[in-house]
């Protein structure tokens, strides 16, 4: 029945009223929190900027350095502004500015008996500490945080430095001082803070008022989930590497941003597109006073269109459409003359604008399966990777693409095969599993299409010939290259590799290689298809090292459920046996490349184990996989019961999102 048009209308700005009420809510709670948090120091009779020192102050030669007496002071950030320079063995001088160094601070809180101790790694471009005291105080927000005491000491190794390196051997720190030293109790407007709580605040308060519009529509759910709870994140991350061979990824950018001229860099610049001591992802800036100082600084030190520097980077053409998104935005910046760190940020926000677009066009195609695809594209390592620089989000997104075109027209044999869904299914196939060949395999899930479809049986053949001609040049360009002719030497970073050597020893014992290659896989499946390795790592931010491994346990849940829940089913039929046989047989094959790959290039030859392998190289994968367990039937009896776990999922996913933006971005680095 047709809606008259004046109920239209009505209903139109009923929706615009709401939408601008949850706005409006959602400043006012960003306002409040924020007023809430400053109160403490607002109402403080101790308020200002309270002079420790304003002389040098010199450090040992081993690094011990002055202690300030403050006598009692409520004390919410202490300011240390470091100068100088550290000397090796041989007599190199290193200034403070650029080179990370390790701090250690003692403070002794009033009424405690022992220091309370904490580390700080300091980035190159970077000489003031800043010492949150609220962070390691037991005291709560209203409680006076008196302190007596504070020792700083300076490592004479720095944070991911390698100890035996001649640099620090002998190294002698008694030319470093404090410039000077104070205690800063000043309220200040956190607008990274204020940014996350309006984001979070917005999507609670969102799926609230428009449960129906987005239980309907989990495609509009995703999106505004993705993007509000990534620029939160974007916003929240240095501007230094913190993603997956960013500096990689950074080059090719850089690289296709500058066409069509070359690069005209300073070594400031240099410095950020390889591995250096000045973009070491385990020393950042932690506080919002740092990274105003370290912004400004690496400006200063980044100049991307005049400096001398003309590197000779080149971008493989198979990986061009997975930058592509961030290229554009690193131009457009470029031609604006933005500052190096927005010139950063515009090539992160590109790349998750380009990963929510096209995953939320594959959610609201696929006709099943909904919901769980929903559930492991907000991930918190895939909202991490589309927030940096990388090129897996493009990879995961294209394929989901590919394969919701792909299921549209499989399961709704009743119509003939629109060209145009056919046109898109095979391309974002092929360019999803171009950037990483491993996966080529799923481009065979392609031949599942129903005869039916076609009209004539040579439309048929043709399209299966291309299917097939597609797949044999991904394999191509992923195997021929090795084979032809292998490098004497793999990734560097997997040790003392061979591709020669691995390649020889696959060849001579295929039957040795099988059991290493099927035992791997049986040990590490568990954790590449449901482990926190492929569901909430987040670069060299959550790696799991340390014990803290995201909150996994609750994302695994939301996955299960969705597997065990969703029912949004617009499909005429389901996959048959035979259908979901092949697709499992694809998706092994490609967990075979995966390894083989690994094996080939980043294992020393002769392990007898794969190393290398990550979870998130197999996100791409889990979708075609878990959809093939769930069963997309339900009628008019669940329809409710299924309507509030899909609430509770919306309600979840958003929740998940912003709390992992806060623990592992905000509150790590911008508080």
């Amino acid at each position: 029945m047709k809606i008259p048009e004046k109920a239209e209308k009505t209903s139109k700005k009923r929706g615009l009223k709401a939408f601008l009420t949850v706005l409006f809510a959602a400043v006012l709670i960003a306002g409040a929190v924020e007023l809430f948090c400053e109160s403490a120091l607002i109402f403080n009779s101790d308020r200002g900027i309270h002079e420790l020192s304003s002389e040098r102050l010199y450090f040992s030669e081993s690094g011990e350095g002055p202690v300030f007496d403050t006598s009692g002071l409520y004390t919410d950030k202490i300011v240390f502004e470091l100068g100088g320079e550290s000397y090796d063995a041989s007599g190199n001088r290193y200034p403070v500015e650029n080179e990370s160094m390790e701090l250690s601070v003692h403070i002794k809180y009033e009424g405690d008996e022992d220091f309370t101790t904490f580390y700080d790694s300091q980035p190159a471009f970077l000489s003031t500490e800043v010492i949150n005291v609220f962070d390691h105080g037991e005291q709560g927000l209203f409680d006076k945080k008196s302190v007596d005491e504070v020792r700083i000491y300076i490592e004479s190794v720095p944070a991911g430095a390698d100890a035996s390196d001649e640099a620090y051997s002998g190294r002698d720190l008694s030319g470093i001082y404090i410039s000077k030293a104070y205690v800063k109790n000043v309220p200040e407007f956190n607008i990274y803070r204020a940014f996350t709580v309006f984001c979070a605040s917005f999507l609670l308060i969102g799926a609230a008022v428009f449960s129906g519009v987005l239980i309907k529509n989990p495609h509009i759910a995703f999106f505004f989930i993705c993007v509000l709870s990534g620029l939160a994140m974007t916003a929240a991350l240095p501007q230094n590497k913190v993603g997956n061979d960013e500096e990689t990824h950074l080059q090719a950018v850089m690289d296709m941003a500058s066409f069509p001229n070359e690069m005209h860099i300073s070594d400031g610049v240099l410095n950020q597109l390889m591995v250096t001591d000045f973009n070491n992802p385990k020393a950042q800036p932690d506080t919002i006073e740092e990274r105003k100082i370290y912004s400004e600084n690496l400006n200063g030190a980044c100049n991307y269109k005049t400096g001398e520097r003309s590197p000779d980077f080149h971008t493989l053409p198979n990986r061009m459409p997975a930058y592509a998104a961030s290229a554009i935005g690193v131009k457009a910046a470029k031609g604006l003359d933005a500052p190096w760190t927005c010139l950063i940020e515009a090539g992160r926000v590109m790349n998750l604008l380009m990963y929510a677009v096209i995953m939320t066009l594959a959610i609201r195609r696929i006709p099943c399966g909904k919901f769980i695809m929903m559930a492991v594209a907000l991930f918190p390592q895939n909202l991490f990777l589309a927030s940096t620089f990388s090129y897996d989000p493009f990879i995961t997104a294209a394929i989901y693409l590919g394969l919701a075109y792909l299921m549209e027209e499989m399961l709704n044999p009743g119509r003939r095969i629109n060209p145009k869904n056919q046109a898109i299914m095979a391309i974002a196939l092929f360019a999803g599993c171009m950037v990483k060949a491993v996966y080529a395999p799923l481009m065979l899930t392609a031949l599942l299409m129903p005869k039916e479809k076609f009209e004539k049986k040579t439309g048929l053949w043709i399209y299966r010939a291309v299917i097939v001609l597609l797949f044999l040049l991904l394999i191509a360009s992923f195997i021929m290259p090795t084979v032809i002719a292998p490098s004497d030497t793999g990734d560097i970073r997997g040790g003392a590799t061979s591709e020669v050597s691995q390649i020889d020893y696959i060849l001579g014992d295929p039957v040795g290689y099988a059991v290493i290659l099927i035992r791997q896989m049986i040990l590490w499946i568990p954790q590449c298809f449901f482990g926190p390795d492929c569901t909430t790592f987040m670069g060299h931010i959550v790696t799991g090292d340390e014990g803290f491994k995201g909150y996994y346990p609750v994302v695994l849940l939301i996955l299960l459920t969705a597997i065990v829940t969703d029912r949004k089913n617009k499909a005429e039929k389901s996959l048959c046996g035979l259908q979901k046989l092949w697709i499992f047989l694809m998706v092994g094959a490609a967990c075979v490349l995966i390894w083989t790959s690994m094996y080939v290039a980043f294992t020393v030859p002769g392990a007898k184990e794969i190393a290398g392998v990550q979870g998130r190289y197999f996100i791409p994968l889990i979708f075609p996989l878990y959809i093939l367990i769930n069963r997309s039937v339900g009628g008019r009896v669940l329809a409710r019961q299924n309507d509030i776990c899909y609430y509770l999922l919306i309600i979840s996913e958003a929740a998940v999102a912003m709390i992992s933006v806060w623990s592992c971005a905000v509150s790590v680095f911008c508080l």
